[in-house]
Formats: C-alpha cells, structure tokens, sequence
C-alpha cells in the first residue's frame, strides 16, 4: 500500500509546530534560570537597611550596643560589595541573592542593635542616678576625715595627697553630673563609679592615718 501524498502546506505546519515547540522549551529554560535567582538590583532593601542603622545611630547604638551596630554596618558593605560585583557582570547573568542576603543581616541587626541600645541607655541611666548621690555623700564623709586629720599633727605631704585626690574626685564629679544631665549616661556613670571609689579610698586612708596617730590629746 502506497503511502499517502503529504502536501506542502502540511510539511509547512509540522516545521512550524517543531519550530514553536522548541521556541517554548528555551522560553521555558530561560524562565527556571531567573526564578532561580534575583535578577533585579535591591534597592528597597538597600534603602530599608540604611534607613534602620539610621534609627540605630539617631539613638547612640555605636555607643550603647557597638557589637550589633559594627555588625550591621559590615553586612551593608558586604551587600553593596555584593551589588557592585553583580553590576559588573552581563545584564541576564546578574544574581543579587547574596546581597539580599548580606543586606537582611544588616537589617535584622540595626533593627537589634536600636531596640539593645535604648535598653542598655535607660539602664545606664537609672545606674549613673542613683549613684549620683552616693558619691556626693562619699566625697562629704571624705572631706570631712581629711578635715578632722587637719587638727592632727600629720605630715604636710599625707595632706597634700589626700587634698590632690580630693580635688580630683570633686572634678569628676562635678562631671559626672553634666554627662548626666547631657545624657552621656555610659560616661555619666563610669565617672561617678570613679568618684565614689576615689571618694572611699580617700576617706579610708584618712582614718588609717588617724588611727596611727593614736587618740586625739
């Protein structure tokens, strides 16, 4: 049995159909090789990084939480190396998953270091307050065991001590107080913890020269 006559027309269409089969496969290869990656530069992710270590920085987060805050700081250099390496390479092959990546990191930890940094600055805070009056009753009972030693036949040089030391507590002090008032609290408090030890080791030396000295006449 002979075969049937195909007409050119029907040859024609086969083609066409074979051609568009293949046009779609490509199409298809092309489509799973994008959604593979992210083709599209991040910029809201940039901006929204940068926009939250602006928050961390408006609440001092370089001071009060400076491990989270450098951390998100290097994972936004990290993620714009990371864009400029893409930016580099030809238009279809461009990736930006890792500076995605890079740039989420950098989000979720100035996010971190703000809500850290406010923790730790009214923690800081209530710390330099209450320790405040502590060394201005400290530096008083100081002052008045150097006064008392004045009465004493003491060396000139104990005295000068004791007054250098004092001197210096009482700057401090007055120090302490207007970081304090400035809300420098991490300085405000370090200072006043200062003063107080100086306030109590000077006190303590004085009464230890008193008591060499033996009973007043």
């Amino acid at each position: 049995m002979r075969p049937s006559k195909v007409s050119r027309a029907e040859i024609l269409m086969r083609y066409i159909h074979i051609v568009l089969r293949r046009a779609n496969a490509v199409i298809l290869a092309i489509g799973l090789l994008l959604l593979g990656g992210c083709a599209e530069k991040p910029v809201l992710e940039l901006f929204d990084v940068e926009e939250a270590l602006a928050a961390a920085a408006d609440v001092e987060a370089d001071i009060y939480a400076p491990e989270e805050f450098d951390l998100a700081v290097m994972n936004l250099e990290s993620g714009q190396i990371a864009i400029e390496d893409e930016e580099a390479q030809a238009a279809w092959s461009r990736n930006y998953d890792l500076a995605i990546d890079y740039l989420f990191l950098a989000y979720e930890q100035a996010i971190q270091a703000k809500a850290i940094a406010m923790a730790n600055k009214e923690e800081l805070f209530e710390q330099a307050q209450a320790s405040l009056p502590i060394a201005e009753r400290g530096m008083d009972a100081a002052f008045e065991a150097v006064e008392r030693l004045r009465t004493r036949p003491v060396s000139i040089r104990d005295l000068q001590a004791l007054d250098d030391e004092l001197v210096a507590a009482f700057v401090n002090l007055n120090r302490g107080r207007a970081a304090l008032e400035d809300g420098s609290y991490q300085d405000a408090a370090t200072i006043l913890q200062q003063v107080r030890e100086t306030a109590a080791a000077a006190e303590l030396r004085a009464r230890q020269i008193a008591e060499l000295l033996g009973p007043p006449f």
